[in-house]
């Protein structure tokens, strides 16, 4: 595995996709307003401010007098995302022009016909503006059906007033987390000590996947499945022994993703929290109920 590959399966990238409408065995009806040819942009929910998105469509239209751009929000699970692109492509809806998507649907969406490769708009000369992992990323078949949008990792956050308060670091390693959150909780009430994404859904994969990467696991070895070892066994052994052994999980672990989980932590119920950089922006909203409390690490 090159290293670009490996980092591209540590990320999560949302990327935004054209449909491939002449697919369609019907004729698209033309949307219009104001004699402007409108087409609709479906993505995920935006969490905290939503106005730089709104504020790039404007730009769009800005330069393309004729367009008009109508960005409709879809859930936040990506699972809810995946099902209403497969059930409207599969019948052939024409309701919408352009699509964010996760990564790890483009081969699946390509191969179905449903994208439109977009390989002439973005030539190799400015593949050079991204990361080249996540060019790699929206190929398929050496095309490129999707443009990169947002790229994120998996992040820790912490109560850095309550770490300064027992005089203790920021933890390296899970060992140092259970010893921290433990000792946190057993002098602060009504908290809890770590919390995560651990719903039966995309979510709880990408969790897996750190725990699997921070024992020197992996899932895939010259194209094979490298699932069944010790180091993997060793991982998920670490994430039940937060529920079941040192107990700074709650149980309830199993309902949660993004949003409960960072709601819980945004509201001081948790000591530390892994979840995406989204949240950041969000508990340094001097309205948050955490705002200067918090820090992050890998």
């Amino acid at each position: 595995m090159t290293r670009d590959r490996n980092i591209a399966g540590r990320t999560l990238i949302v990327v935004c996709v054209l449909l491939l409408l002449c697919g369609c065995t019907h004729e698209r009806s033309e949307r219009t307003t104001s004699g402007k040819r409108t087409l609709v942009f479906k993505h995920g929910k935006i969490f905290g401010d939503s106005g730089p998105l709104k504020e790039l469509l404007r730009e769009f239209e800005d330069h393309h007098s004729g367009v008009h751009v109508v960005g409709e929000e879809l859930p936040s699970s990506t699972d809810e995302q995946h099902q209403f692109y497969v059930i409207n492509l599969q019948g052939k809806s024409t309701d919408f022009d352009v699509l964010a998507l996760d990564v790890i649907w483009i081969s699946e969406f390509a191969r179905a016909g449903w994208l439109r490769p977009l390989s002439d708009a973005l030539p190799e000369s400015e593949q050079k503006d991204f990361f080249a992992a996540t060019i790699d990323a929206v190929k398929y078949d050496d095309s490129i059906y999707a443009l990169p949008w947002v790229i994120g990792a998996g992040l820790l956050y912490y109560r850095k007033d309550l770490l300064e308060k027992y005089n203790l670091s920021p933890p390296s390693t899970w060992n140092e987390l259970i010893r921290s959150a433990k000792l946190i909780t057993s002098k602060e009430a009504n908290l809890h000590g770590f919390v995560w994404q651990g719903k039966q859904y995309e979510g709880l994969v990408c969790n897996t996947l750190e725990y699997l990467w921070t024992h020197g696991g992996q899932v895939l070895s010259e194209g094979s499945s490298a699932i069944d070892s010790k180091k993997n066994a060793d991982a998920l052994e670490t994430m039940r022994s937060f529920v079941y052994d040192s107990k700074i999980t709650p149980e309830f672990v199993t309902t949660l993703t993004e949003e409960p989980s960072r709601r819980m932590f945004g509201a001081g119920r948790a000591v530390f929290m892994r979840n995406w950089p989204y949240a950041w922006s969000l508990f340094e909203d001097p309205k948050s109920a955490v705002y200067g409390k918090v820090g992050v690490t890998t």
